[in-house]
């Protein structure tokens, strides 16, 4: 087994952290949006049509999965759960 240098260790770790931090930014986001996404179909102007609004949360709920899917702790637990 070949060992890993201690540069490569924190090239590593630095990347999933970052990788984890984008995710989580991802998330907050999609969940804002989401939100958004709510309160505009339920307290928007009538004029406008909820088509919108639905599209808006369905991207938003997109969003929301690949930041969790982007976050490698739980891109892990996932690819273990599944096989």
């Amino acid at each position: 087994m070949l060992r890993m240098s201690s540069s490569t260790k924190l090239v590593e770790w630095i990347g999933r952290v970052s990788a984890g931090a984008l995710g989580w930014v991802l998330v907050f986001m999609g969940t804002f949006g989401a939100l958004f996404g709510l309160v505009q179909l339920f307290f928007g102007p009538e004029w406008r049509g909820p088509v919108g609004s639905l599209v808006v949360l369905a991207v938003s709920l997109l969003v929301v999965a690949m930041g969790i899917y982007g976050n490698p702790t739980y891109r892990e637990r996932i690819h273990a759960t599944l096989g």
